[in-house]
């Protein structure tokens, strides 16, 4: 009987163990191994300086040619701002908006679509500004520097 409960405290103490590390490794990951300053998935968000930001963001697209009145979808700055997304689109949620500009490029009569932030930190200094750009043809996300 002594083995049997060797081996029983054992195999509970691997499973707390697990239990335990798992989710720190989590919590870790997500805070400390990202490079995405507002994703704030495992923190404090009451002392957050993140939500405390103001942001401003826009989206615009570039139609194809030709493209019949009827057929051009709703502007992608009206979707944003009716959905839950727009918290995520206004702090730079790099995956979101990268997920969004994807999504908008599949719709047909889309050539391009481009994202822009700019915003002021708590302390009243400006933000860097984001200026994103997704093309049809190459699907490719990129920076670029808008025209004065």
């Amino acid at each position: 009987m002594g083995q049997t409960q060797r081996l029983a405290k054992a195999v509970i103490l691997i499973l707390l163990l697990y239990q335990m590390i798992v989710p720190l490794e989590y919590y870790y990951r997500w805070n400390f191994g990202t490079d995405d300053e507002a994703d704030e998935r495992f923190s404090w968000r009451f002392f957050s300086s993140v939500s405390l930001r103001q942001c401003d963001y826009s989206f615009s697209d570039r139609l194809e040619e030709g493209l019949e009145p009827e057929h051009r979808p709703i502007p992608l700055q009206s979707i944003v701002e009716l959905g839950s997304v727009k918290k995520f689109v206004r702090s730079n949620h790099r995956k979101t908006v990268e997920k969004l500009l994807r999504w908008r490029c599949d719709h047909p009569g889309v050539a391009e679509v481009s994202y822009s932030r700019t915003g002021m930190a708590p302390d009243g200094s400006p933000l860097d500004p984001v200026h994103l750009i997704i093309d049809r043809r190459t699907r490719t996300i990129r920076a670029f520097e808008p025209p004065p």
